[in-house]
């Protein structure tokens, strides 16, 4: 995923004029179609973690040949 430029755009939000990477993520709930990822970037300044997706699973190398 990380060699893929469309997939790694998928993976960068911009929030109060800076531009994040969300690449560490959750896993909430474990029924298949039930399942919620939340995608988030830690700014270290602020000491905060900001939320950049909540949805079903993001394309990766992987899905992306599935689909």
């Amino acid at each position: 995923t990380t060699n893929d430029s469309k997939l790694s755009r998928l993976r960068k939000f911009e929030f109060e004029g800076k531009e994040y990477e969300m690449w560490p993520h959750l896993k909430y709930g474990n029924k298949s179609g039930k399942q919620l990822r939340i995608h988030f970037a830690i700014d270290r300044d602020k000491q905060r973690i900001i939320v950049g997706y909540i949805g079903e699973h993001m394309d990766n190398a992987t899905t992306r040949s599935i689909r």
